[in-house]
């Protein structure tokens, strides 16, 4: 069955470029969520000087 091979490759294509987004996703969401919660820990802090 040579005419299945290009579509084998075209879907592990596919699937691993599905794989890098996921876990790219993963890492700089979770960067983010560090940098969200450093920043919200400062406005915190800035928000109890200020009153």
């Amino acid at each position: 069955m040579p005419q299945m091979a290009p579509m084998l490759w075209s879907v592990l294509f596919v699937y691993f470029v599905l794989l890098v987004a996921i876990l790219m996703k993963l890492m700089f969401f979770e960067s983010f969520y560090v940098v969200e919660k450093s920043a919200r820990k400062t406005s915190v802090v800035k928000f109890d000087w200020k009153w």
